[in-house]
């Protein structure tokens, strides 16, 4: 699948400092990306679990890019919501800029389809999206766009909290997923028609990407799968969508319904906001099936 490949070329890097700003000792490694990898450390101060996420030096090489990261950075740290991973800080240490973040213990949604072997049901799919949804809809209305929703970075905890992440790389990240040497970042598949056509990431690309992972969890697969970013891009941009119930007669006629309209080709003919996708969730919550949950501890 794309995007799911470790990049090999990041083992030639030297690891980071064991111990940054004289507080924060790192633990171990919980993960790492074409953006950089991650940490579980401990806050000496605070005296608490945090990650800490490292960019790779090439990400942000220049002065003014660092300039522009620590501006979206200081904007991300003002988002307060129980559904946004919590930015306390960020810093450098020699040639690392990093950020300090609040330590989530789940599990993410790709690592779960995993474990699970295939689709998730669909009422705690639901979950999961509206969990994302409330996240949007407060970053949204303060003019901050995610920019890379996908499964990797949705997380839920054992008791069913939902926690969307990475809302601070967003700038460092640029438009581009092509990384370098050839390796794809998982967004290609989550990408929306527009963006793909060069246009500029805006919140109704975010509601694409929303509608590209409930497709996925309910189904199994992407809306557009392929190892090919180039046949990806042509079948999300001219392909018509395999709708989800073929792919599963068993899912709800009006949920297909809700991902249908999120994944529109077209940004006009999706919901005009995350607070209305979250409605139109809401109201499907309230019909005979009560399709949005909360999960029982130990769900997974």
């Amino acid at each position: 699948m794309v995007g799911r490949m470790e990049d090999k070329s990041k083992s030639g890097l030297s690891d980071p400092p064991p111990r940054l700003c004289d507080r924060y000792r790192l633990v171990e490694r919980i993960g790492e990306g074409s953006m950089g990898m991650i940490y579980r450390a401990y806050d000496e101060t605070l005296s608490r679990d945090v990650a800490i996420k490292f960019l790779l030096p090439e990400r942000i090489a220049s002065e003014e890019t660092g300039s522009r990261f620590l501006r979206e950075a200081r904007a991300v740290a003002r988002l307060s919501h129980p559904n946004i991973m919590t930015l306390y800080d960020v810093g450098r240490e020699g040639e690392w800029r990093y950020l300090v973040l609040e330590h989530v213990p789940g599990r993410d949604l790709h690592a779960l389809m995993l474990d699970r072997g295939g689709p998730l049901p669909v009422r705690e799919a639901m979950h999961a999206i509206g969990g994302a949804l409330e996240a949007l809809a407060y970053a949204h209305e303060r003019g901050i766009i995610h920019r890379d929703i996908k499964p990797e970075n949705i997380m839920l905890t054992a008791e069913g909290q939902v926690t969307v992440t990475d809302f601070g790389l967003a700038l460092a990240r640029g438009d581009v997923r092509l990384t370098r040497e050839g390796m794809i970042v998982g967004t290609v598949l989550y990408l929306a028609p527009e963006v793909i056509s060069g246009a500029a990431p805006d919140r109704r690309a975010d509601l694409y990407a929303v509608g590209a992972v409930l497709y996925e969890l309910l189904t199994g697969q992407p809306p557009f799968p392929g190892d090919d970013p180039l046949v990806v891009f042509s079948q999300v941009l001219h392909a018509p969508l395999t709708t989800p119930r073929t792919l599963d007669a068993d899912i709800p006629p009006e949920v297909e319904r809700f991902v249908l309209k999120l994944l529109a080709k077209d940004p006009e003919d999706r919901y005009a906001s995350a607070r209305e996708a979250l409605d139109a969730l809401d109201a499907l919550a309230g019909g005979p099936q009560g399709l949005r949950m909360t999960p029982q501890p130990g769900y997974r």
